[in-house]
């Protein structure tokens, strides 16, 4: 079986079918608190981290992807908003205006006609990752 991290922080992410982008491994993760907990690979190994008081576990959904220099998050929130964007730029055509997005984790991307249809093909396979199909 292989286990799935992001490449950009090495954060275990929890899919049964990875997406091209993400790094892989066969090394088996070892049992973790997601709660209090986090599992990196590092160094050709896993290494569970624990939070420190008050601190969070970070949600590969919320770290995001990078586009263009930007960790775009990947919620419901901004699938839903993107897809506003979307039908914004096929009823539009030329016309589309270029439009500023904040992502969920707080990030923004300025999305223009000529970079939507590239941002998409790296999102949409992120966001997809998060659902395993049965």
């Amino acid at each position: 079986m292989k286990y799935a991290y992001s490449p950009a922080t090495g954060e275990i992410i929890d899919t049964d079918s990875p997406a091209d982008w993400m790094g892989t491994t066969t090394v088996t993760p070892p049992l973790y608190n997601k709660a209090t907990q986090g599992c990196f690979w590092r160094d050709n190994a896993w290494a569970v981290v624990d939070s420190e008081a008050g601190e969070t576990v970070s949600d590969p959904k919320m770290t995001g992807i990078e586009f263009d220099g930007v960790m775009c998050s990947a919620t419901s929130q901004d699938q839903s908003g993107l897809l506003a964007v979307l039908m914004a730029f096929n009823m539009d055509g030329a016309s589309f205006q270029p439009t500023r997005f904040r992502f969920s984790n707080g990030n923004s991307l300025v999305i223009t006609k000529d970079n939507l249809l590239h941002f998409m093909s790296v999102w949409k396979p992120f966001r997809q990752s998060f659902f395993a199909v049965d």
